[in-house]
């Protein structure tokens, strides 16, 4: 089963909230301990009808999710280099995330994707209307996302990336470093990418209708 991720900075609240004033049926692929209380603000909110929760689920089953979807979703409040984000545009799905430096470096501002504030709702509802009503703008980033597919989307491409990282800050001195040593040396965002690649999120909301739909 996959990793639990149904967790505040990941942003699902923020979701839910902007949904409210969109129509977009979505599906949230994963789960966490935010689940009973997300499942409360969508009853809340009127849109527990179009929200669905699947639970955890194993990796080989995610790819119909994939398939399905108008568009991932990411409202994260803090994040690396979200392996979620660059897996959707390996099968040529854009990608709705928030502008922080490591999702900025995969996903382009109406490209293929579309980048909101971190946290607002506002922000994310306007961006989720464009895939509600403008079917020129669904298509240019689906054609955007295809296009920029060709990153890393499989996990050898992420073994090479990793290897990269790690030869960058190869130690000086020929001796082996002390446990722990190589890695005091990279910066704050670097170990943040190496955290997000080897351990990758598994939160996702996936649509089921084309043009009516979004995931995360």
């Amino acid at each position: 089963a996959l990793p639990i991720s149904l967790i505040d900075r990941k942003g699902p609240d923020v979701l839910l909230q902007a949904l409210s004033d969109v129509r977009l049926p979505c599906i949230f692929v994963g789960d966490g301990p935010m689940r009973a209380s997300l499942e409360r603000l969508a009853e809340r909110a009127g849109i527990a009808d179009r929200v669905v929760f699947t639970g955890a689920l194993e990796r080989s089953e995610l790819r119909s999710y994939y398939l399905g979807a108008e568009a991932l979703v990411l409202p994260s409040v803090s994040e690396g280099v979200p392996l979620v984000a660059i897996e959707a545009l390996g099968i040529g799905v854009p990608v709705v995330a928030s502008n922080l430096t490591g999702i900025a470096s995969v996903v382009q501002h109406h490209e293929n994707g579309l980048l909101i504030e971190p946290g607002d709702k506002v922000s994310l509802a306007r961006a989720l209307s464009i895939f509600e009503n403008d079917a020129a703008t669904r298509v240019k980033l689906r054609l955007g996302a295809k296009r920029s597919g060709h990153g890393v989307a499989t996990w050898s491409d992420v073994v090479n990336q990793l290897c990269a990282l790690y030869a960058r800050y190869r130690p000086a001195r020929p001796e082996a470093p002390a446990a722990g040593e190589a890695m005091a040396e990279l910066s704050a965002a670097d170990l943040q990418i190496v955290d997000d690649l080897t351990h990758p999120s598994q939160t996702r909301v996936a649509a089921s209708e084309p043009g009516q739909a979004t995931c995360v």
